[in-house]
């Protein structure tokens, strides 16, 4: 809804102003008329002085509205009528005469045309984006999953039994570098059993536990008796 009408800023020099201010409660009568473009502009139908739809303004809710008498604004209603400001149909209907016109309603209608295909055209964007946002987490997710497949069910298992979870790159580039020759999954896991148990694996919370790829790339399965010495790094 439009929250301004146009007015001449020489609205007091208009020739049917001046007449209409020097009858008595003129000033109240061009408060009705100014008040009248409000709610012509405020109608559901620009210029249509109306309530609702098909429901006009009586005398009685204009003088309400503005709190001017009611025979002054009798008195406004004929002016205006007798000067072509307001129409007059369906016995009790007003309309103000060129309101469009005057107001550039057209004018407005297609700025807020505009205004709307704007804040539709953005809202647009926002989805869009949205939805690219979330497609992009989908990929991030989707490649995630494709890059956990391309791991073997042994090499899995063997990081899983490994007791320091750290690296899974690495060591699988470490275990694919074998390319099948590496000793079976049993084989492995067995001696990860038997290091777990050396003081070296223990003490400190395991940090003296090599990551999985220096493991593998040491070929430590090989080590007999499992004597380590203590490192401060791997």
């Amino acid at each position: 809804m439009i929250s301004w009408i146009k007015l001449d800023v020489n609205i007091l020099d208009d020739a049917k102003i001046k007449i209409i201010r020097s009858h008595p409660d003129g000033n109240s009568i061009v408060l009705l008329w100014i008040g009248l473009l409000c709610l012509a502009m405020k109608s559901a139908r620009p210029g249509i002085i109306e309530i609702s739809n098909a429901l006009p303004y009586t005398i009685d809710d204009l003088s309400n509205a503005f709190n001017i008498e009611k025979k002054t604004v009798e008195l406004g209603l004929m002016l205006f009528k007798k000067y072509q400001m307001i129409d007059v149909f369906n016995g009790d209907t007003i309309e103000i005469i060129n309101f469009a016109k005057h107001q550039s309603i057209e004018e407005l209608q297609r700025k807020r045309e505009l205004t709307r295909s704007r804040v539709t055209r953005y809202r647009e964007k926002l989805k869009c984006n949205a939805l690219l946002t979330h497609d992009t987490r989908s990929v991030t997710l989707t490649d995630k999953i494709r890059q956990d497949k391309i791991y073997t069910s042994d090499f899995l298992s063997f990081y899983s039994a490994y007791p320091r979870h750290v690296g899974k790159e690495a060591a699988w580039k470490a275990w694919k570098k074998y390319n099948g020759n590496i000793p079976p999954l049993d084989v492995l896991i067995n001696k990860i059993n038997e290091f777990k148990k050396t003081e070296d694996w223990q003490k400190d919370k395991g940090k003296f536990i090599p990551h999985p790829a220096t493991w593998l790339n040491g070929k430590r399965w090989e080590d007999e008796g499992v004597v380590l010495e203590a490192k401060s790094s791997w």
